[in-house]
């Protein structure tokens, strides 16, 4: 099964960390999120959004990831939004020439 999420976070790894571990952590972590994970040289730190509408992400597996690679990380905030229903919506018939907004 799967469900639309919406998923946005940041890394940044300590700076003595091997450069070796660093990319299998980066590429646990792309598998983990389903999304790229790209640098940002503003901020000094890896970044990721996505928006996901066949999504099988879980806060577990990353956790898993984070849990692993945890001993090279100096900042990690990961978070996951589920996509199920729409906080508002507009929805137009042109039959009663009504406008809804919920």
């Amino acid at each position: 099964m799967s469900w639309e999420t919406f998923t946005v976070g940041q890394i940044r790894f300590k700076e003595d960390a091997p450069v070796k571990k660093i990319d299998q952590a980066l590429a646990e972590f792309r598998e983990a999120l389903q999304c790229d994970v790209e640098w940002n040289p503003e901020w000094k730190m890896w970044e990721f959004q996505d928006v996901n509408w066949h999504s099988h992400v879980s806060g577990e597996r990353v956790k898993e990831v984070y849990e692993r690679y945890r001993d090279i990380l100096d900042y990690f905030a990961f978070s996951l939004f589920y996509l199920d229903e729409p906080d508002e919506e507009i929805v137009y018939d042109q039959g009663t020439e009504v406008v809804s907004v919920w």
